[in-house]
């Protein structure tokens, strides 16, 4: 068996708990008391203005979040 050791990971998954609510996934972020986590392993998580996004490449965008791919 050959192995490659700079092939990228599968990401882990985590889980954060707030206020009693506890979410699994990947990427995931806190804001002002929500939690959320991407439920893809390619995908990530961004805050922004209290409000919290899960997708594929999301990047803040004049005032808006945009992903490639929604979670």
């Amino acid at each position: 068996v050959i192995i490659n050791p700079t092939a990228p990971s599968q990401p882990q998954q985590q889980c954060l708990e707030s206020y009693g609510r506890r979410v699994c996934g990947y990427g995931c972020k806190e804001s002002y008391g929500n939690i959320r986590c991407a439920s893809n392993p390619r995908h990530s998580c961004l805050a922004s203005y209290g409000k919290i996004y899960c997708g594929l490449n999301c990047r803040e965008d004049v005032g808006r979040v945009v992903c490639d791919e929604w979670d």
